[in-house]
């Protein structure tokens, strides 16, 4: 008589056959990947804030688009320190960007006319300490290039006009952008930003964290006795006319981190967790009123009584919205840095690898790639599927 396979062969046979596979098991999902479909797009991003080749304010868009292998007309596929508008850092210390500042009427009709996705991810820029001098990052220094500009709201009006998808995130309105832009640009995408931003920060001792920005804590000492009583984590909120408020865990908040929370209808459309932290800038935005605006979602601040007053004196409550979907879904608006996430893009040649994203992020709040994977890689990617840019799974 016959065993059964798995009587036939020892425990260290099975061991073996399982590490195999294991071992295997990448280059099976790059094989897959690389079978797969690609599927012909337009994409349009604008990016300014490039100081180093990182590309992190948008770097993580271009692993997706590589992961579900969309590629430019002609089929190659995406670079993403190329094939973007905006500041390039490569060609340091001559500044150099691409852009549409020069282009004609007819050449800015062309692009509105074949971009088929318009993702505005960064207009901030880029500035002379970080760049030129690569020090001092923590203070501000003198614009070397940024801002969104006229021809550029002149594409994103004709694009929308046109019933095509568009995207945009902070830091699309606050400095540089001029206020005739940025006005136009609310209307546009159907919202009101409040001038208000805010960060989460790990040590607000300035001995012990040499990452938390020098005018930060000047502008708070100037607008408060000359004092500095923080330490440990917390919460600042900053407005666009230069006012700091800092929100301390034993006064204001009780837990200073953000969070982006949606409801269940949201996560499971979408496929995002239902709550996630969020430890980077952020800004208060509102859908305009009269418009078809609305949010999707929330950011929320475990504020306490103190911090509730605090936050009534600046015009703006503990929650406000995460992402604002307008013109019956053709426009959304991130209120916050959601494409700034260093994720390895080496690993977007695995097909299937985001079913293992347990593995690619650590439990810690601030670890960025935790928001890529829980939020913002199935957000986009299902939103992708709404446009037809990819096929629904």
């Amino acid at each position: 008589m016959r065993l059964p396979f798995f009587n036939r062969i020892s425990l260290f046979g099975i061991i073996r056959i399982l590490f195999l596979l294991l071992l295997f098991s990448p280059v099976w999902s790059y094989i897959w990947w690389v079978r797969s479909d690609t599927y012909e797009h337009n994409i349009t991003m604008i990016d300014k804030t490039v100081p180093t080749e990182d590309y992190f304010e948008h770097v993580s868009f271009n692993w997706i688009l590589n992961y579900e292998k969309i590629v430019k007309p002609g089929g190659r596929f995406y670079v993403f320190n190329e094939d973007y508008y905006g500041f390039d850092p490569r060609e340091h210390p001559t500044p150099l960007a691409r852009d549409w500042r020069r282009y004609s009427r007819r050449q800015l009709d062309s692009i509105a006319d074949t971009t088929h996705l318009f993702y505005i991810t960064d207009t901030y820029g880029v500035y002379y300490n970080e760049w030129v001098l690569d020090t001092l990052l923590t203070e501000h220094s003198s614009l070397i290039y940024g801002g969104m500009k006229r021809n550029e709201v002149y594409v994103l009006e004709k694009i929308i006009n046109q019933g095509k998808p568009v995207w945009a995130e902070f830091n699309t309105f606050a400095s540089p952008t001029s206020s005739y832009v940025r006005n136009k640009a609310e209307k546009l995408l159907n919202v009101d930003w409040s001038g208000w931003t805010g960060r989460y920060f790990e040590e607000l001792d300035s001995a012990r964290n040499p990452e938390l920005p020098k005018w930060l804590v000047r502008g708070y000492m100037e607008q408060h006795n000359n004092q500095w009583p923080f330490e440990g984590p917390g919460l600042a909120m900053v407005s666009e006319h230069g006012r700091v408020e800092i929100f301390d865990p034993e006064v204001h908040i009780d837990d200073p981190m953000p969070y982006i929370e949606v409801d269940e209808d949201f996560a499971n459309y979408y496929g995002t967790e239902r709550r996630v932290a969020y430890p980077f800038w952020f800004e208060v935005t509102f859908p305009r009123e009269g418009s078809d605006a609305q949010a999707l979602g929330q950011f929320y601040l475990n504020t306490l009584p103190k911090g509730d007053s605090l936050l009534a004196s600046m015009g703006i409550s503990n929650t406000s919205p995460a992402i604002i979907r307008s013109r019956q879904g053709l426009t959304y608006y991130y209120c916050a840095d959601f494409a700034d996430n260093l994720v390895p893009f080496s690993s977007s040649y695995f097909k299937g690898i985001h079913n293992f994203d347990r593995f690619l992020y650590t439990n810690e709040n601030l670890d960025r790639s935790k928001f890529f994977w829980l939020f913002y890689r199935p957000m986009v990617t299902r939103i992708l599927q709404d446009y037809e840019i990819i096929p629904k799974d």
